[in-house]
C-alpha cells in the first residue's frame, strides 16, 4: 500500500514550487502598485534575494524559499530547485490556497503569514496590534479616514525590516494609539478600525 500511495518527489516538488510561484504572482497582481510595501516581487538594491516562505503542503509544513535574481523568480524546495512545469500541470486557485495537480497527483498548498493571520483573527474585534516591538516608520491614515480592505494603514519598522499592517477588512479608523516615529511594544494596539456598515 505505502508503494501505491507514495508520490514520486520530483513529481511532489513540481507541484509545491508551481503552486508558490502561482499564490505570488497572484498577490503581487493583486497589489495597489501605489506603495512598496504592497508588493512582494522580492525586489532589493542589488544581489540574489532569498526568502523563506512558510508553507503548508496538505496540512504539512514544508521548507520553501524563493529566490529571486536577474529580475525572475525561483523555487527551491527541502533545499533543491524544482521545476516549475510539468506537460499536464493544473493549478486551481481557492480561499486559503491553491490546489496543484499533474500525473494523477494533487496537493493542497497554503503560504502562510503570519502578519496577515494575526489581523485576520482581529477581523471585527478592531484592534491591529503591533507583531513585534518597533518602530512607526510611516502613518498612512488619520482618525474619521474611511478604508478598504487589505489598504496598508501605517508602516512598522522592526529588525531592520519594514511591515505592512493593512486593514483587514474595510472601515473607518476610529483611534491611533501611536503617532510616526513613536517606539511600539509587541501587541500593543496600533490602530482601531469600526467595521463598514452595510
Amino acid at each position: 500500500l505505502d508503494e501505491l500511495t507514495r508520490i514520486d518527489p520530483a513529481i511532489r516538488k513540481t507541484l509545491i514550487a508551481a503552486a508558490v510561484y502561482n499564490e505570488l504572482e497572484r498577490k503581487a497582481s493583486n497589489s495597489s502598485g501605489g506603495s512598496p510595501w504592497d508588493t512582494s516581487d522580492g525586489w532589493q538594491l542589488g544581489g540574489e534575494r532569498r526568502i523563506g516562505i512558510e508553507t503548508l503542503v496538505d496540512g504539512e509544513a514544508a521548507a520553501v524559499e524563493a529566490i529571486w535574481s536577474g529580475g525572475k523568480c525561483r523555487i527551491a524546495v527541502d533545499g533543491g530547485f524544482a521545476s516549475q512545469e510539468s506537460d499536464d500541470l493544473q493549478l486551481i486557485s481557492v480561499p486559503g490556497g491553491v490546489y496543484a495537480a499533474s500525473r494523477g497527483v494533487s496537493l493542497h498548498v497554503t503560504l502562510d503569514d503570519p502578519l496577515q493571520a494575526d489581523h485576520d483573527s482581529e477581523a471585527g474585534q478592531g484592534d491591529l496590534t503591533a507583531p513585534m516591538p518597533g518602530r512607526i516608520a510611516m502613518l498612512n491614515v488619520s482618525k474619521g479616514d474611511q478604508v478598504a480592505q487589505g489598504e496598508t494603514l501605517l508602516v512598522l519598522e522592526a529588525m531592520k525590516m519594514e511591515h505592512a499592517i493593512k486593514a483587514p477588512f474595510a472601515g473607518v479608523v476610529t483611534a491611533l494609539a501611536a503617532g510616526e516615529g513613536e517606539q511600539v511594544a509587541e501587541g500593543s494596539v496600533l490602530v482601531h478600525l469600526d467595521p463598514e456598515e452595510e
